[in-house]
């Protein structure tokens, strides 16, 4: 293979790596524009039917804001579509991990997840972050939009569906699939989860418990961990939103690492990725 190929071939397994978030990202902004199209067009109709001057600055903001959870809730579901129709490959290696996995106990992985979320937010170094960051109030105001319902449509359904397929299921994968190893190909997916949040103070907890998603992913070979614990995460969030208060800290923070003991002594990965992508490509699947 000459030099030219190589760095070729190395920019191919960039793309192919960059292409999914990039997809959803993309998804995301077609929605909003689509939305705010609609809009338009719906003010402008009301403007020429009453007479009066209805798009504003303040109109517009307070458009995004009302509707942004649900802008979420339908560019995760066309996400999810595209990928059902275009990855086939990734959808392959997911399910034939999940056939050789044993059953895992998922509500240790919702406890994990629930304890990082009180480790990691609550304490006064995250509540300080936030007068530094920008973006912190942003999140809170979309995540408060909409009502309860679609709240839990959207920030705790949906929304962690999507973003672990995409994240772990199929960035992760591929970078497993191309010999990078095991925590560069997480603190990678990480950083790219972190990217896509476009929100400072967001993007920082969310590449931390990417990292964490990732590593409960790899000990359990099975998408539904992460999938519970990042549903789990998000509404431990929604609930502290709503009911607030004083949280112990001292107690999630010693059982935080009591249960990632479990998880490391009793979930082996079984086949490496590359085995299994390998099988696949050989048309060994069945």
């Amino acid at each position: 293979m000459t030099e030219i190929e190589k760095n070729t071939n190395i920019f191919i397994k960039i793309w192919k790596v960059i292409s999914t978030p990039l997809m959803f990202v993309a998804v995301q902004y077609i929605v909003v524009y689509i939305g705010a199209f609609i809009f338009g067009v719906y003010i402008g109709i009301q403007e020429e039917l009453t007479g009066e001057i209805l798009f504003n600055e303040e109109g517009v903001t307070n458009f995004f804001s009302e509707y942004s959870l649900i802008f979420v809730l339908i560019s995760g579901l066309v996400c999810l579509g595209i990928i059902r129709w275009k990855f086939a490959k990734d959808r392959k290696r997911i399910k034939r991990m999940e056939r050789e996995t044993e059953k895992i106990n998922l509500f240790l992985v919702a406890g994990i997840s629930i304890c990082a979320y009180v480790t990691l937010l609550i304490p006064q170094f995250f509540i300080d972050l936030a007068n530094y960051l920008p973006g912190a109030e942003d999140s809170v105001n979309m995540i408060m939009t909409g009502g309860l319902r679609l709240q839990i449509l959207a920030v705790v359904l949906v929304g962690p569906i999507v973003e672990e397929v995409v994240f772990r299921g199929i960035v992760f994968n591929r970078l497993k699939e191309y010999k990078v190893t095991l925590w560069v190909a997480i603190i990678i997916q990480a950083i790219l989860f972190g990217i896509i949040h476009f929100n400072a103070f967001q993007g920082l907890y969310a590449m931390l418990v990417g990292i964490l998603f990732a590593i409960i992913y790899h000990k359990t070979k099975t998408l539904w961990a992460p999938i519970i614990a990042h549903m789990s995460y998000n509404a431990t969030s929604l609930a502290f939103l709503y009911f607030g208060g004083y949280v112990t800290i001292l107690l999630p923070a010693l059982i935080l690492p009591i249960l990632m003991y479990i998880l490391f002594a009793k979930y082996k990965p079984s086949e490496s990725i590359t085995e299994n992508l390998e099988e696949i490509e050989e048309g060994n699947l069945r």
